[in-house]
This record gives C-alpha cells, sequence and structure tokens, in this order.
C-alpha cells in the first residue's frame, strides 16, 4: 500500500470510530444486524436487474390498475396548464419547466446554478460538472465520502435523482410533443439499465432512492394522465427499479443518529411506490404492499414531528432546507391520502408551525437567511426561476387551508391537491422568539435581523449543523448586510467545508479563531457546545470550556449586541454580505449597502480591522467578502448598529 494510501485508510478508520461513538447501543446493535444480514444473504430480487424484479416482485399484477394507479398520483396540473396560455411571468413555474426542457432537448441542462451538458442518454456515474467518472463497482465499495475519485459524489447524486424527468413529464403535458416523452422515456429505460440496484454511486446512499422513486412515479403519472401511452418495456423497468428501491430501503433507513432529511426522503419514496400497489390485484401475493404502506406512513409521521420542533423551527438548524423537507413531506402525503391514510393531528400541528415559522423569517426576495446547510434540493418541478421557498410553502399553505407566503404560482399545489389560491399573508413588524428551536427575528419593513440562541443541529452528529451559536445576520430587502457564509461544498472541499461552518466564519465571538463545538468531520460534530438562558440573554458554553453570554436588543431604532467573554484571545466578528462597502475610523464602522447605511460603534473593543472573508450565495458557489474582526480588551463589549 502507498503512503497515501495509508493516510486514507487512517483517516476512514478514524472517521468510523468518531462516528460509531455518536450512535446509541441500540442503534449499533441495529446496524451490526443489518450487516451480518446482507452479508450472510442477499434476496433473489436484490441481485438482479430492473425488468427481471419487476417480473419476479409483480408477477400476475393486473398492468391496467397498475398504470390507473401511477396516473392518479396527484392531482397532475389541472388549471395550471391553461393558465400558462396567458401567463405573463416569466417566473412562472411552468414557464421555467418549457424553457429548461427545451435546453434538455439541446443537451444542456442547469445543475447547481451551472449550465453543464448532458449527452443523450447522461452519462450516470460521471461528475455532472467535470465530468470524472466514479467508479463501476458495488455501490458498498464506492467511498463516495471521498473527493480526489471524481470530485464529489454530490454532482453525480443530483444528476441521478432524475428531477429532469420532471420537467419533461411537464413539458409534454403542457405541450404534447413527443420529444419531450420519448427523450423521458429513453432517459428512464438507459438509467434502470445501467445502474442496477446495488451498483454504482446512484445507490450508494439512500436518500438518492427515495427522491428517485418520488420523482420517477411522479413523472410517469403525469405522461399517463396526459394521455401518452407509455411502453410497457419503459413502466416494467421503472416500476421494478422502484420497488428495488422501496423494498432495499424498508431495510435500510437512515434510523437513530441519521434520522434527519434522509429518512423523510426515504420513507415518502417507500410510500409512494407502496401506494401505487397496495391493493393492486396480484400485487400482494409476494409483498405485503399495504403493510409496507401503513409502516411508512406511520415511520413518516413520527419522522416530521423530530425534524420540525413544536414552535415550527426546523430541528436541523438548517433553514434552506425547510422547502425540501415539505416537498418530500407533501408528495409523500399526497400519495398516501389518496390510498384513504389518515394525516396524523401532531404531523399537522408541526407543519403548520414550520410555514409560520418560514412566514417570520422570509426575506424580501422570497428566500431565508442561509443559517446552516443548504444543498439546493429540489424534486418536483425543478427548475430554477422561482423561490422554493415560496413554491413550496404555498403548496403547503394550499394544503392546511393556510395564507401563501407569496403571490408566486400555486402550480405545486394543483399538481399535488388539486386545491386553489388562497390569500397571501405576511410577517408583520415585531419581534418574535422561537424558544424550541433557539431563534429570535426582528422585523422592520425590509429590515431583518436574525438571533441564533439555539443547539448546533439535530440528534448526536448533528449532521448539518454549523457552528454558530449566537451569531446574527441582518439581512435589508432580502440582500445581507451581516451575512452567514453560507454552505459552498460538502465532500467536494473539505477544507472550505470546515471554515463554512467554523464559528470564525460566523457573526459571533471566537476564542482564537477556535470553534465552538468539535469538528470530527464533514457531517459530524463530536463534542459539541451548550445554549443556556442566563438573564436577558443567552450563554454558549464551549466544549473546551470558555464561555460567551450575548443579549440583543432594540433601543430607539438602534440594535444594542452585548457581549462577555471568559476565556483568552477572544474575538468579536461580523461576516458582511459581498456588495457591503465599510469604511473604518477608530472604533466606529461605517456599512453601506445599496441605499442603506449601517453605522456601527463599539465599547470594549479593539479598533476595528477588515479581513478576507468568503460568502456562499448557494451550494457549490462562492464569492469573496469582508469580515470585521476587533479583539476584546476587556471581559465584555457593547456594539451599537444604527440604521
Amino acid at each position: 500500500m502507498t503512503e497515501q494510501g495509508e493516510i486514507r485508510l487512517t483517516a476512514t478508520l478514524s472517521w468510523k470510530f468518531r462516528r460509531l461513538g455518536a450512535m446509541g447501543a441500540r442503534e449499533i446493535l441495529h446496524r451490526t444486524g443489518i450487516a451480518l444480514r446482507d452479508r450472510l444473504y442477499t434476496p433473489s430480487w436484490a441481485r438482479m436487474g430492473a425488468r427481471e424484479a419487476c417480473g419476479e416482485l409483480l408477477s400476475g399484477v393486473n398492468w391496467d390498475e397498475v398504470r390507473f394507479r401511477i396516473g392518479g398520483l396527484g392531482h397532475g396540473l389541472g388549471e395550471g396548464a391553461s393558465l400558462l396560455l396567458g401567463s405573463q411571468d416569466a417566473r412562472s413555474p411552468l414557464v421555467c419547466s418549457l424553457r429548461e426542457g427545451e435546453r434538455l432537448l439541446g443537451g444542456s441542462w442547469r445543475l447547481f446554478g451551472v449550465e453543464v451538458k448532458l449527452s443523450d442518454p447522461p452519462n450516470w456515474r460521471a461528475n455532472g460538472l467535470s465530468g470524472e467518472e466514479w467508479p463501476d463497482a458495488p455501490s458498498k465499495m464506492i467511498e463516495f465520502r471521498r473527493s480526489d475519485l471524481a470530485g464529489g459524489a454530490k454532482w453525480a447524486w443530483e444528476v441521478g435523482r432524475l428531477t429532469f424527468l420532471h420537467t419533461l413529464a411537464v413539458c409534454y403535458a403542457v405541450s404534447g410533443e413527443d420529444e419531450f416523452a420519448e427523450r423521458l422515456e429513453r432517459w428512464l429505460l438507459d438509467f434502470c439499465r445501467r445502474n442496477p440496484l446495488g451498483h454504482g454511486i446512484q445507490h450508494a446512499s439512500g436518500i438518492e432512492q427515495g427522491i428517485r422513486n418520488v420523482v420517477i412515479l411522479y413523472s410517469l403519472s403525469l405522461l399517463l394522465r396526459a394521455g401518452r401511452g407509455v411502453p410497457q418495456e419503459v413502466l416494467e423497468a421503472a416500476l421494478g427499479l422502484c420497488v428495488q428501491q422501496a423494498l432495499h430501503l424498508r431495510t435500510h433507513l437512515s434510523i437513530g443518529s441519521s434520522g434527519n432529511n434522509h429518512l423523510v426522503a426515504e420513507l415518502s419514496g417507500i410510500v409512494v411506490v407502496a401506494s401505487c400497489l397496495a391493493g393492486v390485484r396480484g400485487g400482494d401475493r409476494k409483498v405485503n404492499w399495504q403493510r409496507i404502506l401503513c409502516a411508512a406512513w406511520q415511520d413518516l409521521g413520527h419522522a416530521v414531528t423530530a425534524q420540525v420542533h413544536p414552535d415550527g423551527t426546523p430541528a436541523e438548524q438548517a433553514f434552506r432546507y425547510m422547502p425540501f423537507v415539505w416537498e418530500l413531506v407533501l408528495t409523500g402525503m399526497a400519495a398516501g391520502q389518496k390510498r384513504g391514510l389518515a394525516v396524523p393531528q401532531m404531523m399537522v400541528e408541526r407543519l403548520a408551525a414550520s410555514l409560520e415559522f418560514a412566514r417570520a423569517v422570509r426575506l424580501a426576495n422570497g428566500e431565508v437567511p442561509s443559517v446552516g446547510d443548504e444543498d439546493d434540493g429540489r424534486v418536483l418541478l425543478p427548475a430554477e426561476g422561482n423561490s422554493r421557498l415560496d413554491l413550496v410553502g404555498n403548496c403547503l399553505a394550499a394544503w392546511l387551508g393556510a395564507p401563501r407566503l407569496s403571490g408566486t404560482s400555486g402550480c405545486l399545489a394543483a399538481l399535488l391537491f388539486g386545491e386553489g389560491d388562497s390569500e397571501v399573508s405576511v410577517a408583520s413588524d415585531g419581534e418574535r422568539v422561537f424558544p424550541e428551536g433557539g431563534y429570535t427575528i426582528w422585523r422592520q419593513g425590509e429590515v431583518v435581523l436574525l438571533w441564533d440562541h439555539g443547539p448546533v443541529g439535530f440528534g448526536s452528529i448533528a449532521a448539518h449543523g454549523h457552528a454558530d451559536a449566537l451569531s446574527v445576520v441582518l439581512y435589508i430587502g432580502g440582500e445581507p448586510l451581516i451575512a452567514d457564509p453560507g454552505t459552498y461544498a460538502y465532500h467536494e472541499d473539505r477544507a472550505a467545508r470546515d471554515r463554512f461552518r467554523s464559528t470564525p466564519w460566523h457573526s459571533t465571538v471566537n476564542f482564537g479563531g477556535r470553534n465552538q463545538s468539535e469538528n470530527c468531520g464533514p457531517f459530524l460534530w463530536g463534542r459539541k457546545a451548550g445554549v443556556v438562558k442566563e438573564g436577558e440573554g443567552y450563554e454558549v458554553q464551549w466544549y473546551t470550556g470558555e464561555r460567551h453570554w450575548r443579549r440583543v436588543s432594540f433601543e430607539s431604532g438602534q440594535i444594542v449586541i452585548e457581549d462577555r467573554v471568559a476565556g483568552s484571545d477572544a474575538e468579536l466578528v461580523f461576516v458582511l454580505g459581498p456588495d457591503v462597502e465599510v469604511s473604518l475610523s477608530a472604533c466606529e464602522a461605517k456599512l453601506s449597502l445599496n441605499e442603506s447605511r449601517l453605522v456601527l460603534r463599539s465599547e470594549g473593543l479593539e479598533p476595528w480591522r477588515v479581513e478576507p472573508g468568503e460568502f456562499s450565495p448557494r451550494f457549490g458557489w462562492r464569492v469573496p467578502t469582508k469580515r470585521l474582526c476587533a479583539r476584546f480588551v476587556d471581559i465584555t463589549s457593547t456594539t451599537r448598529l444604527a440604521l
């Protein structure tokens, strides 16, 4: 073994031991049992190709009923398609889908906002940006966490989620042009042939399988609703793969320490498949799909209540994952409700609270502050050009019978539930505190201030959280004046991953450039900082023993930030938005953003200095920005921000 190989092996083993330490005894026993069973016994259907598995598991099924069930997923586009004919809104989801569909026919697609070329059919093993290929090997043998193999699995997985199939289905449903449907069917059939279960990068993670099930079946649903006679070969291959993925997911769920949005995707992927087969004549001969449907439905309810705190805040401490989780839940719910399953009241209450939290934190441009991780997750109507928060949030509002977040088209709501639009309601000015999630939001017109006094993230590994306790962000008209740095990368760039989720890269206090919580890997926090209420403020207790207390108040049009530290080499940082200009004089900093001005005055600090920083406007993107930094001269400081 080469020296480089030994280093990688050591790093892999070290990560595995740290990851094991984040699990409880019950989870370890469960995962050990699954691993032993996988090694000793592989079901025959798991060793087959997609069409062969379909013949094995669905022999004797009534295909007319299956087509009817798939076509009955959701409600189709309904009035949305006819509204398109007179639409002048270039950002309408259907208009955006038509534009993207035309680009797809020309071999172009937007991957994380970057125009990339797709061959016909795509290379499913390739990094969609660079073209580098992942190994043609069993999925369990592929080290997808390594970036040196093909530049990061995320860039291949996004292609393998097949979301562009739904774009092609929408284009066919609206235009009736066969070229869109033919492209969809050809690419889907090729994917099923070239990506058998358990082989290749596309089956290395369960969340990908769950999302793929949802996308495939809702895409076929649109074709069938539009009168397309989907070839039997395509239907058998697609359903065979979906059935294999659902059965595999059922025994390989992301439970315990991994039970974040991945679990929601996996369960929704099972529900959508099972809803198409439960009760179909001949469908339950070898697999009890009704039992699988009911079990996954119940688990989905539990997963949602774990994902959302009672006050509506996301337990993952990752704001831009909210619409992604909503969409996964809504697609599963639309399928389950068609089969007569009742939605648990607790689930309804948590989703309603989540919508209201989103309303409170929504910015003027339809986005939310980039707190925690985000990876541009989308499922249906994936074309860019509109706010995912508004598109999916308005669908959730329609299902709840609540006011919408914005006037954005209710196309997704029509697709899933056939619901009409409701009135729009925006958050009122003033201060709101969300105690379970740990956020205070203050609004005044287009000015939004967010103060984070919550935990690191969800569960024992807090995978998508950042070490940003007590940080603040300030937006004006949807643009960041004091910013959260965002995400930028997952496995693609380990050094950048560490920076963007580190304490010094956020607008809070750090001690000697270190982290509040122990960084044990790209998605693994070890010993964690804790936040407690202390008087009129909150105190974060670092895993290394340092302490930082902060109080944020609003006095006579000013934002007042009071800090108290216990630890050496304390430094206060404000990360600025990339378009912010700054000028310094003594302990005063003047910030300007477009027509807005902010004067920042401080006491108890050394003079401000400007250092380089980074800002990620979306996954895979980064631009240079500035960081205002000042060291403490005492144990307390007061900073006043006057607009």
